[in-house]
């Protein structure tokens, strides 16, 4: 349920029997009664709503025959220059998952104009399910359509006749939505998505299109996410699960350590701040110095990599020093956390690529014999829209390393950095 202005807005779904087996059975639909509902006459409606009606809310692709028609979680967006939405997620019979956004006018366009299924007459005035008005002293034809006739012919259909995000495989569970006011004064949305595994994808809104800013995996074990509520003016998130409450902030700009890095992000709740060489977050401080571009995440608008293609980070040479020196004998997997969602991350050996024998979160490498590899650099890297980024160095030697670690430590290395929570622009 949801008050706004003069109405409350409820958000359900409803079962009915269609002919065809194979049809799925249910219906989502937004109802709304006004708040100054006193119920009807003595002769009709005397305790129950007298300006209820309701519609059907679709959210699917009609041109593939695909709906999606369970509603499972609802979220309504208001904002200050009246393009209030309420944001969807509805599952289908097959397991897919869907967002589906509409636009508040949109709805109440439907209310107000739409003609009331199953009534053929003219319709009385005033129109049933009129806010303002004395409910209990209603004429009976119009008490008659609000008992009788309460759905609205009309549908109401998605922004753009198409889900915002449309998932087969995943199923979301909870979404909350901020609006972001970027370094430009332009207001950018966030949608914050919970899925069955406990992860969260946090989603920037760009028109009728979506960007995954990132995955994070806030909970140790994948457990079910039961709520999820957001802090605008602190920017926190708070998880519920059924045993604990978390709180994690919406921004994660320390996690971005270049210029390319931040800008790519398409984070609106951060900005690189060339003065202090770091990614911070804007909180809405319309700062001329922040490089931020939200819309297209363009790195050249950064100064130090506008005359190269290669991501500014530790040098060659750096990464040599630091990187990890093994040694041993048997397999061994080498760890490479992904740090985005958009790039494509390879292993170069010997300066030949080789793919990765990757997961979700990490692109690792699998070595079969330790000790018949010697004097080998292994270094992890990735490419997003023509940026490279080396992230990871191991030199492999038989003996006199400055950093040992045996089989069993690369494995924990390995195992920490894929549960540790991960932040993938």
């Amino acid at each position: 349920m949801s008050p706004m202005d003069d109405q409350v807005f409820m958000f359900f779904r409803e079962k009915h029997l269609p002919e065809m087996l194979d049809i799925d059975p249910w219906i989502s639909r937004i109802a709304r009664v006004c708040k100054d509902d006193m119920g009807g006459s003595r002769q009709r409606l005397q305790s129950k709503w007298a300006t209820f009606l309701k519609a059907r809310l679709l959210c699917n692709i009609p041109a593939d025959h695909v709906h999606f028609n369970r509603i499972q979680n609802v979220f309504v967006a208001r904002s200050n220059n009246s393009d209030d939405r309420v944001y969807g997620i509805f599952n289908s019979n097959w397991n897919g998952s869907a967002i589906c956004s509409y636009s508040m006018e949109d709805i109440n366009q439907v209310f107000r104009t739409s003609r009331f299924k199953g009534f053929a007459e003219d319709i009385p005035d005033p129109r049933p399910g009129t806010c303002g008005t004395d409910t209990q002293n209603l004429r009976d034809k119009v008490l008659n359509v609000v008992e009788n006739h309460p759905e609205m012919k009309t549908d109401v259909h998605p922004i753009g006749n198409h889900p915002l995000v449309m998932d087969k495989e995943k199923l979301f569970q909870h979404i909350v939505v901020d609006s972001v006011v970027g370094v430009n004064g332009n207001v950018s949305r966030v949608l914050f998505l919970a899925m069955g595994d406990g992860k969260i994808q946090k989603v920037l809104e760009v028109g009728q299109s979506v960007f995954t800013i990132s995955e994070l995996v806030v909970l140790k074990e994948k457990t079910p996410i039961l709520s999820m509520s957001l802090d605008s003016e602190t920017e926190f998130l708070y998880v519920t699960t059924t045993k604990q409450v978390i709180r994690i902030p919406a921004a994660h700009c320390e996690m971005y350590n270049t210029c390319g890095d931040c800008v790519m992000a398409r984070d609106p709740y951060c900005a690189w701040y060339p003065k202090v060489n770091t990614c911070v977050r804007t909180a809405n401080n319309l700062n001329s110095h922040f490089i931020q571009d939200v819309e297209h995440g363009d790195n050249k608008k950064c100064p130090q990599e506008r005359a190269s293609s290669y991501r500014s980070g530790p040098r060659e040479d750096e990464m040599t020093k630091s990187g990890l020196r093994l040694e041993g004998f048997g397999p061994v997997y080498l760890s490479c956390p992904k740090q985005s969602l958009h790039a494509d991350y390879s292993w170069m050996v010997d300066n030949k690529v080789t793919a990765c024998s990757s997961n979700e979160d990490d692109c690792q490498l699998f070595i079969q014999d330790l000790s018949e590899v010697n004097g080998v650099r292994y270094t992890c890297n990735s490419n997003e829209r023509g940026h490279q980024q080396l992230h990871r160095s191991y030199s492999i030697h038989g003996s006199g390393p400055s950093i040992l670690l045996s089989r069993y430590s690369v494995a924990v290395y390995s195992a920490l950095m894929t549960a540790a929570a991960l932040v993938l622009h």
